[in-house]
């Protein structure tokens, strides 16, 4: 068993001074050899052997946390917002154009205070537009510390508008709103699990369609330690 060996040993009939006191409680420069060590600093090597943890011991939120954003309004984007954009670049996840805007609520910044093992991010959005063409698209894209990704995270609306007869236009609503409910895991074996400090991630839209509507259910993360 590791013991916490403090600096000033109290001898029965001397009185000891207050800063000898003070150093056995709380000792900085002494390393875990200070009383402070029982407030949270215990490691294994303080644990006999026979003692087992469980779960009872364990306080709520030691290994596992986690946080939810999400918005209950409609999110409009225009055309004129997305001036330049170019859906052939979406394969680069540098975003050279800058063309990708952040989706409010849909958007997180988290601090851990730990290096994890991993962060799972887990979303639900709806998003339709008025494009008449498949080239008109709108594009939403999972966007971590500032990065888009390729392929896995990258989902593509394109033409929504039907024309059932030559003297009219139908649109169509519920049945072609795109529902976009997708997860990824934020560490081994695709991705190097992130470490102790702030973080940023999230969904970002960038559209060809002249009008393009987005509402968003949640994101969520779940870090585990």
């Amino acid at each position: 068993m590791g013991d916490i060996i403090i600096a000033n040993t109290v001898v029965d009939g001397t009185a000891p001074t207050g800063d000898q006191i003070s150093q056995n409680f709380y000792d900085e420069l002494n390393g875990d050899n200070s009383l402070e060590t029982i407030n949270g600093n215990l490691q294994n090597a303080n644990r006999l052997p026979a003692w087992k943890i469980t779960r009872e011991h364990i306080q709520h939120g030691t290994f596992t946390g986690g946080q939810t954003v999400g918005s209950t309004a409609n999110l409009d984007y225009m055309l004129e917002l997305f001036t330049g954009y170019d859906p052939s670049n979406d394969q680069n996840p540098v975003d050279p154009e800058g063309a990708f805007i952040p989706i409010p609520g849909a958007n997180l910044t988290f601090h851990l205070d730990h290096n994890v093992t991993g962060v799972l991010v887990m979303w639900n959005v709806l998003w339709a537009s008025d494009s008449w063409a498949s080239t008109d698209v709108s594009n939403i894209r999972l966007h971590v510390e500032g990065v888009g990704f390729p392929n896995e995270t990258l989902r593509r609306l394109g033409k929504q508008i039907e024309r059932p007869n030559p003297a009219g236009q139908r649109r169509i609503g519920k049945w072609r709103d795109r529902v976009y409910s997708g997860h990824w895991f934020w560490g081994p074996p695709a991705q190097i699990a992130p470490a102790a400090g702030w973080h940023t991630v999230g969904l970002r839209v960038a559209c060809k369609a002249k009008h393009t509507r987005i509402r968003i259910r949640q994101l969520s993360i779940v870090w585990f330690l």
